[in-house]
């Protein structure tokens, strides 16, 4: 039983780690569909085909960012003139921070600090935010790289230079507009997970050596009520 229980305990505590860095195996995008869906933005893309030969703009963006659903609902907008001209590569940064080493391979190859979201790549050109006043240059953004027949692959090189350090400082909006950064209240909740899940392997574990330990001394108990009715029935037998 004791034996048991320890290998119980040594897979727990390996399969501690593993549960911990699970997400850390890859980046997590979502296309143009899937991002409009998310914001919840209207949308009817019957008309419209993703395909290898598009302009890719690659989107860096904070759930509940109100620059970010204003671009989309721009890129929206311009799907049924430019739709077969580009497709989207869309990466949450506030919640998912995985995503976060590759926000800083773009902002470390392309060598610009990323002060906030959206952070928008099309082709050589970056957008530090989003407003109206960018929509033609965004049009042309896409129509330049749609139609260089040498694109340039940058997500390979942000991929090589992606790490947990570059230029970034991310920002967030509160509800009163203003701004706040988010690098650090990320690194905290995610050092408060991990802190949790060890307490709840902690606890979980200390209950199961509880159990196994009375389970042990009940039984024990038992064993020692048997031979001292063996030893008795012998002694009477004897007397008899």
């Amino acid at each position: 039983m004791k034996k048991k229980i320890l290998i119980l305990v040594v897979m727990m505590i390996a399969l501690f780690p593993l549960q911990a860095k699970a997400e850390d195996n890859g980046y997590h995008s979502m296309n143009l569909e899937e991002v409009l869906k998310e914001e919840g933005i209207e949308h009817d893309l019957s008309g419209y085909t993703e395909t290898d030969d598009q302009a890719v703009i690659y989107l860096f963006r904070g759930n509940g960012c109100s620059f970010c659903k204003s671009f989309l609902t721009f890129l929206n907008s311009i799907v049924p003139e430019y739709g077969k001209y580009f497709r989207l590569e869309s990466y949450e940064v506030w919640q998912d921070t995985d995503n976060m080493p590759l926000l800083n391979g773009f902002s470390n190859t392309l060598k610009v600090e990323v002060e906030g979201v959206p952070f928008i790549i099309i082709g050589d050109q970056y957008f530090p935010g989003y407003a109206s006043v960018y929509d033609d240059k965004i049009k042309q953004a896409i129509m330049k790289q749609y139609e260089n027949k040498n694109k340039d692959n940058l997500i390979e090189e942000a991929k090589k230079n992606a790490s947990s350090e570059g230029y970034v400082d991310l920002s967030v909006e509160d509800e009163s507009g203003d701004l706040y950064n988010t690098s650090k209240s990320n690194s905290e909740a995610n050092t408060t997970i991990i802190l949790w899940n060890l307490v709840f392997v902690i606890i979980g574990t200390s209950v199961i050596l509880i159990v196994g330990y009375m389970q042990n001394k009940k039984m024990e108990e038992k064993m020692d009520y048997i031979l001292v009715q063996m030893k008795k029935q012998k002694k009477a037998k004897k007397e008899d």
